[in-house]
């Protein structure tokens, strides 16, 4: 692990990045600049394409650690922590940033799903071929010497249209299993206690980086399944421990699983299982033996 910047309590010393801070015309909708060496511990409210141009370097992001060289270029989503290492300050690095509003304009020129394959595929390096290299960094170069704002920022557009079409080129539009990214494992995760999937389902959705509708869609693309029968699953067999383990009564039990009624745990649970909560308990209740 890396030795991330502390603070003098011991905290990690996290930096947010706005568009305020950072591009260098606020009322721009893009900004570009040229980085040198290691990049501190940080996230954004924009959306970020970088693509490695000398040296190697280390990017720990969303709990993973890639190693990037020449050529590589990584998409990073707003408020995904992320850090880049590299062992010395001449490694060179470009830096595109876009406003959401913007990134989302560019990305439905593509088919519907091309946003969602891009959120899932941020952080895994794409391989840039050396002629398109070129041609971006000369490009990048004679924009240096033009003071024209608007004209910069069509270039730079230009450009990250360019970078987000080689995504699409190089993105297997199928999902499968292999292909979860880690947010949603670590969602799928976090999710398994039940602490958290008997809480409403407003409050486990809150949980994702998307709105309801999105991660819905997101989530039933990989799992096969939506999120609300998921979670249902998750709680049945939650009930059935509760069932054969303990004396709960059937409504106590109905409420800690977070349903709005017994007749509605009742309901999913017999479709689930081909018996009621009673039935159920009543063939596999295992009474505790006093010691």
């Amino acid at each position: 692990m890396y030795n991330i910047e502390k603070d003098l309590n011991g905290s990690i010393k996290m930096f947010i990045h706005t568009r305020n801070s950072v591009f260098t015309d606020p009322k721009s909708s893009v900004d570009f600049h040229w980085f040198n060496g290691s990049a501190s511990y940080h996230y954004h409210t924009y959306y970020e394409t970088f693509i490695i141009f000398r040296g190697t370097f280390d990017h720990f992001y969303n709990g993973v650690t890639t190693k990037l060289s020449k050529g590589d270029c990584i998409l990073v989503i707003p408020n995904r922590e992320h850090l880049l290492k590299s062992t010395l300050k001449s490694d060179l690095h470009a830096n595109f940033s876009i406003t959401e509003n913007a990134f989302k304009k560019l990305t439905k020129e593509y088919n519907t799903d091309f946003y969602d394959l891009l959120i899932a595929k941020s952080g895994t390096p794409l391989k840039i071929d050396d002629k398109t290299l070129s041609f971006i960094e000369n490009s990048l170069n004679d924009l240096l010497y033009d003071n024209d704002n608007v004209f910069q920022e069509y270039r730079y557009i230009s450009l990250i249209h360019l970078i987000l079409s080689l995504f699409a080129k190089n993105t297997d539009q199928k999902y499968n299993d292999t292909d979860i990214p880690e947010w949603l494992k670590k969602f799928i995760k976090q999710i398994s206690a039940p602490e958290i999937f008997c809480q409403p389902l407003k409050n486990i959705y809150a949980l994702s980086y998307y709105s309801p509708s999105r991660f819905t869609h997101i989530f039933s693309k990989y799992l096969k399944k939506p999120p609300v029968k998921y979670i249902n699953d998750l709680k049945i067999e939650y009930a059935k421990k509760l069932l054969a383990k303990t004396n709960y009564n059937l409504l106590y039990i109905s409420n800690e699983l977070g349903f709005s009624s017994y007749s509605h745990f009742s309901t999913i649970f017999k479709k689930s299982t081909g018996c009621s909560p009673a039935e159920y308990r009543k063939n596999s209740y295992i009474p505790k033996v006093k010691s």
